[in-house]
């Protein structure tokens, strides 16, 4: 919808997953470098973000749609139902905006902090919670869970996270013997 948004976005999902391949070094205990060259994972990254532009269409269509109807029933005039269109239209795009950006940007870095716990070894992971009072049910019981198989589903039938928009959850690789990292994006 802006131009250069596509590429704009895949350069976005590719640097969330730089930082979830870096994330997941991390959690092994290892001081290597990660750099996503992998051509399987940009790939992955590149169908979602296709997924994204038909997603984010989908959604737009039914919102104007749903303004449009919600107008028409208050009875507006052509120039008051374009008047409250822009208003309300500022207000949703931050909102989404800050929305989908996040939960994005968890998505793609999941993506290839799993694939980096498969290359290295891992053969478990758990789900961790925030622990606070946002915590939702779904992402409580993901916990309960304890250890499951890498690529199992967790109770809500995610192999990780997120499990919703906006959700502040993580998995953790379970290591069981030292891990030799192998393998850093490559």
């Amino acid at each position: 919808s802006f131009p250069g948004g596509v590429v704009a976005l895949l350069i976005f999902l590719v640097w969330s997953g730089e930082q979830g391949g870096q994330s997941a070094l991390r959690k092994l205990a290892s001081d290597e470098i990660f750099s996503l060259s992998n051509k399987q994972l940009t790939n992955q990254l590149k169908e979602r973000v296709d997924f994204l532009v038909k997603a984010l269409d989908e959604t737009g269509i039914k919102w104007i749609t749903n303004i449009i109807k919600e107008g028409l029933a208050q009875g507006m005039s052509n120039v008051a139902l374009v008047n409250y269109i822009r208003e309300k239209a500022l207000d949703v795009a931050r909102q989404r905006g800050e929305m989908i950006a996040e939960t994005e940007l968890i998505t793609a870095m999941n993506i290839v902090e799993l694939e980096t716990f498969k290359r290295n070894g891992i053969t478990k992971i758990k789900w961790i919670t925030a622990e606070d009072e946002r915590t939702c049910v779904i992402c409580l019981e993901n916990e309960a869970e304890g250890e499951i198989e890498l690529g199992d589903k967790f109770p809500s039938g995610h192999t990780t996270v997120p499990a919703h928009i906006l959700c502040r959850c993580l998995v953790i690789p379970v290591i069981t013997n030292q891990v030799k990292v192998i393998w850093t994006g490559k």
